[in-house]
C-alpha cells in the first residue's frame, strides 16, 4: 500500500513539472498594415511560403483595404481577423476579381470580423468570394453590396465552408444566386447567419435563387434566416436542384430553428412563365428537411411558401403562414402555403393564413401525365393544423390531385374557397387516393360545392373522423362527391358528419344503380333541427331526410342520426411556441385556462408557455359539458 501511494505521488509531481517546463504553444500573430506586411496578401503569402509559421493569425487594423486576396494549392492554415472596433472592410472594386479566391486549400483557414463589400465581377466568379475545393470558416463577417453574373455574394465549388454569425446582404446576380451560389457537391453550413435583401435575375429570365442557389449540393442552416430576397423565375429565398444519378448522392437541404420570410419571386416579363417558390423551391432528386422552421410572408405566382418539382419535403414542428400565390395573369396561383409536384411529409406543423388562387393552404398535385411516366404527388400529414387559408378555387385548406394523400390525427379548420370553381372548402381531392383518419374537418366553407370535403374521380377512405359545421352555398356542406368516370369509391366509417349547412352529404348520382358512390358504415350523420342528411343530383328525385331511408341504400348500413358529441383540443407544434386549436360539438361557451373565454365552437390561439404548462379546455354544450387537457410534450 505504501509503495502504491509513493508511485501515485511521484507520477503527479512528474506531470506537474512537465507542464511547467512545457507551456502551451503560443499562436504566432502579425499586424497589417505594418512595415513588414503592408497588405493582407503579403502576410498570407508569408504563411504560404513558410516565412511565417503555419497557423499564423493576421490581425488587420480597422479601415478599408482594396485588393484581391488569394490562396491556392496549399495545406497551410491561417486566420485573417479584423482587429478594430469596427469591421475591417475588404474590397476589390475596379479589379474585376473576387475579393477572396481560394482553390485547392486543405488547411484550416478562418476569416473573422471582416466585411467583403462593393465588388463587381464578370465571368465565372463570385462577387465577394470564390471557393474551389476550399472550406474556410467565416465568423462575424459581412458580405455586402457585391455583384456577379452568378453568385453575387459568392460561389462555392465542391467546397464545405462554414459561416457563423455572418450577414450576406444586398448582393445581386445577373442570373443565379443573388447571395450565395453552391455547386458540385458543396456542403456549406450556416449558423446564426442572415441572408437578406439579395437579388437574382437582374438581367436574366431564369434568375433563380434570390438568396441561395444550390445545384447538386447540400447546405445546412441552423438558427439562421433567409429574408427579404428577390428573384425572377423561381425561389425568392432558396433554390435547390439535384441531379438524378449524381455521384454526389441526393441534394439535401437541412434547415433547423430557422426562418424563411418575406422573400419574393416574380416573372421576368409579362410573357414569362409564372414564377414559382416564393420561399423555397426544390427540384429533381432533391430533399428539403425543415425542422422548427418558420416559412412566412413569401410571395410567388405559384407555390407561395414552398414549391417543388420531383422533390421531397420533410417538414417537422414548423409553421407555414401568411404566404401568397396570387397570379395576376391567372396562369399559376396554386398553393399559397405550398405546391408540391412530388412528395411532402408534414408532421406536427401548422399551415395557416395563406392565400392563393388555387389551394390556399397546401397543394400536392401531380402532373396530368401522372400514371403514364409523369410525376405524381404524395401528401402525408400527421398531428398538424391547417387553419384559416383562403383561395378562389379548388381547395381552401388541402388540395390533393393526381397522387396519394394521408391525413391523420390532424385538424383542417376555418379554411375558405370563394369564387368560380369554389370546390372543397376544407379538403379537395381529384384523381387521387386519399385516407383521412382520426382527424377533424370543421368550420370550412365554399361558395359552391363541398364545404368540408370535395371528392372527384377518386378513392377516399374516412375513418374515425369528424366533418362538422362546414358550409356550402350550393350543395354538400359536409361532403360532396362528384360524378364522372371513373366514379369515386371508398368508405366512410365510424365518423361524424354533422351540423353542416346545405346537406351533410351530396353525391352527383344520376343512376339508381350507382347510389351512393361511397360506402357509409356506422357513422353519425345528423343536423340539429334540420333534416338534410343526403342528396343526389338526379336520384332519388328528392332528398333523403331520415337515417332509415339512408341506411336502406346500397353500401350504407349501421348509421345513426344522434346529436354529435365530441371535442378535439391540440397544441401544434408540440413545443413552445405553439398553436392551440379546438372544435367542440354544440358548444355555447369555450374557456381555456391561461387564455380565457374564446370563440366557439372552433378556433385557435397562439401561446408561448413553459414546456410543462398544461392547458385545460372547458365548454358548455347543448348536450352537457366537456373538459380536455393539452400541453407541450417538449421544447
Amino acid at each position: 500500500m505504501k509503495l502504491r501511494r509513493w508511485v501515485l505521488g511521484w507520477t503527479a509531481s512528474a506531470v506537474l513539472l512537465l507542464v511547467l517546463a512545457c507551456p502551451a504553444a503560443v499562436q504566432a500573430a502579425v499586424t497589417v498594415p505594418s512595415a513588414q506586411f503592408p497588405t493582407v496578401q503579403s502576410a498570407i503569402n508569408a504563411v504560404l511560403g513558410g516565412a511565417l509559421p503555419n497557423g499564423t493569425v493576421i490581425n488587420v487594423k480597422a479601415g478599408t483595404y482594396r485588393g484581391a486576396l488569394a490562396a491556392n494549392n496549399t495545406a497551410k492554415s491561417f486566420t485573417v481577423r479584423g482587429a478594430g472596433r469596427t469591421l475591417t472592410r475588404l474590397t476589390a472594386v475596379g479589379l474585376g476579381q473576387s475579393i477572396l479566391s481560394m482553390t485547392n486549400v486543405t488547411g484550416s483557414v478562418r476569416f473573422e470580423a471582416l466585411a467583403l463589400v462593393g465588388t463587381g465581377v464578370a465571368g465565372p466568379r463570385g462577387g465577394g468570394f470564390t471557393l474551389v475545393r476550399a472550406s474556410p470558416t467565416f465568423v462575424n463577417c459581412i458580405i455586402e453590396g457585391n455583384a456577379a453574373p452568378d453568385g453575387g455574394g459568392g460561389i462555392l465549388f465542391a467546397s464545405n465552408a462554414r459561416f457563423e454569425s455572418c450577414i450576406i446582404r444586398n448582393n445581386r446576380a445577373s442570373r443565379f444566386a443573388g447571395g450565395v451560389l453552391m455547386v458540385a457537391g458543396s456542403r456549406p453550413t450556416f449558423v446564426r447567419t442572415r441572408i437578406e435583401g439579395n437579388r437574382s435575375g437582374v438581367v436574366s429570365s431564369i434568375g433563380s435563387g434570390g438568396g441561395v442557389h444550390a445545384n447538386d449540393s447540400s447546405p445546412t442552416f441552423i438558427a439562421s434566416s433567409i429574408t427579404g430576397n428577390h428573384s425572377k423565375f423561381a425561389a425568392g429565398g432558396l433554390f435547390l436542384i439535384g441531379q438524378f444519378g449524381s455521384p454526389r448522392g441526393t441534394a439535401t437541404l437541412v434547415m433547423q430553428d430557422s426562418v424563411v420570410a418575406n422573400n419574393t419571386t416574380s416573372r421576368f416579363s409579362p410573357s414569362s412563365n409564372p414564377a414559382e417558390g416564393g420561399g423555397i423551391h426544390i427540384e429533381n432528386n432533391a430533399i428539403a428537411r425543415l425542422t422548427r422552421v418558420g416559412v412566412r410572408g413569401n410571395v410567388a405566382n405559384t407555390g407561395g411558401g414552398l414549391n417543388s418539382f420531383r422533390g421531397r419535403y420533410e417538414v417537422t414542428s414548423s409553421v407555414i403562414e401568411s404566404n401568397q400565390a396570387l397570379d395576376p395573369q391567372s396562369v399559376g396561383g396554386a398553393g399559397g402555403g405550398g405546391l408540391v409536384i412530388g412528395a411532402i411529409v408534414l408532421t406536427d406543423s401548422v399551415v395557416r393564413n395563406n392565400v392563393s388562387r388555387t389551394a390556399g393552404g397546401l397543394a400536392a398535385a401531380g402532373q396530368p401525365s401522372c400514371g403514364s411516366g409523369g410525376p405524381c404527388a404524395s401528401l402525408v400529414m400527421s398531428n398538424s393544423l391547417v387553419d384559416g387559408n383562403t383561395s378562389t378555387r379548388l381547395g381552401g385548406g388541402v388540395h390533393v390531385a393526381r397522387g396519394t394523400g394521408t391525413i391523420q390525427r390532424s385538424q383542417v379548420l376555418r379554411n375558405r374557397v370563394n369564387g368560380a370553381g369554389a370546390f372543397g372548402g376544407g379538403v379537395f381531392v381529384a384523381n387521387a387516393s386519399v385516407s383521412i383518419t382520426d382527424s377533424t374537418i370543421a368550420d370550412n366553407s365554399t361558395s359552391a360545392l363541398g364545404g368540408g370535403v370535395f371528392v372527384d374521380k377518386s378513392t377516399v377512405n374516412i375513418t374515425h373522423s369528424v366533418i362538422y359545421r362546414n358550409s356550402a352555398t350550393t350543395f354538400g356542406g359536409g361532403l360532396f362527391v362528384n360524378g364522372g368516370s371513373p366514379a369515386s369509391t371508398g368508405t366512410v366509417s365510424q365518423s361524424i358528419i354533422a351540423d353542416n349547412t346545405n346537406f351533410q352529404i351530396h353525391e352527383a348520382v344520376c343512376a339508381p344503380a350507382t347510389a351512393p358512390f361511397l360506402t357509409y358504415l356506422g357513422n353519425t350523420i345528423s343536423n340539429r333541427g334540420v333534416s338534410d342528411l343526403y342528396r343526389t343530383t338526379c336520384f332519388p328525385p328528392r332528398p333523403i331526410t331520415t337515417i332509415e331511408a339512408f341506411n336502406a341504400l346500397p353500401r350504407s348500413d349501421g348509421n345513426n342520426s344522434n346529436p354529435p358529441v365530441f371535442s378535439t383540443f391540440t397544441a401544434t407544434p408540440a413545443l413552445s411556441p405553439s398553436v392551440l386549436a379546438w372544435t367542440v360539438a354544440g358548444a355555447t361557451t369555450v374557456t381555456i385556462s391561461g387564455v380565457g373565454q374564446v370563440s366557439a365552437p372552433t378556433g385557435s390561439h397562439d401561446v408561448s408557455p413553459p414546456c410543462t404548462t398544461p392547458y385545460v379546455l372547458t365548454a358548455d354544450t347543448l348536450n352537457g359539458s366537456v373538459t380536455a387537457t393539452v400541453h407541450q410534450r417538449r421544447c
